[in-house]
């Protein structure tokens, strides 16, 4: 007896239906950029780089000086909340660490290699300081920001210098420069 041959396969299912217009709409919107903040023509942004020998009035174990940044930041945001919640800006470790905050929104702590230091691997630390943006306008409050930071390392640290470090200060202005401008 021969076998019958086996009946055809059946045919494969339909196809799922298109997504809902809106949906579509939804899924490939692109994310909205921030807003950047508007400043009056003519204001200035300043950031302040400065680069120091650092080290520790009392006894610390940081071994590495990430650990010596991070200790530092840690220690100055205690000191920001104990005597100025809210008044000026953090401090966080820049030294191979993330950091995902908004760029210049804080003192971030860096290590610098064109500072000479005399003790490689242990304190004094060669470190720089860069400051958040701030705005020069009326009644701004940039120059006590800093006098904040600077009467915290004086106090806690041994603040020094040497010939290889450095004080930057960066300018930028509201509306740029027109060619009058810079002539």
């Amino acid at each position: 007896m021969a076998r019958k041959p086996a009946p055809p396969p059946p045919p494969p299912p339909p196809p799922p239906p298109p997504p809902p217009p809106s949906s579509i709409r939804a899924t490939s919107k692109k994310p909205a950029k921030p807003v950047a903040p508007s400043y009056p023509n003519g204001s200035f942004g300043i950031g302040v780089e400065v680069e120091f020998l650092l080290s520790s009035r009392s006894t610390n174990s940081a071994m590495t000086i990430r650990e010596f940044s991070t200790m530092v930041a840690a220690s100055y945001n205690d000191y920001l909340a104990r005597a100025a919640p809210g008044h000026h800006p953090k401090m966080h470790n820049a030294i191979d660490e993330a950091y995902l905050r908004p760029q210049f929104a804080e003192w971030s702590l860096d290590s610098d290699s064109t500072i000479e230091i005399p003790n490689r691997g242990g304190a004094p630390w060669g470190l720089e300081s860069i400051s958040p943006i701030f705005r020069d306008h009326e009644n701004s409050s940039w120059r006590q920001h800093i006098k904040f930071l600077w009467n915290f390392l004086r106090t806690d640290f041994q603040v020094n210098g040497n010939t290889s470090y450095g004080i930057y200060v960066h300018l930028s202005r509201a509306g740029g420069y027109s060619l009058a401008d810079l002539k």
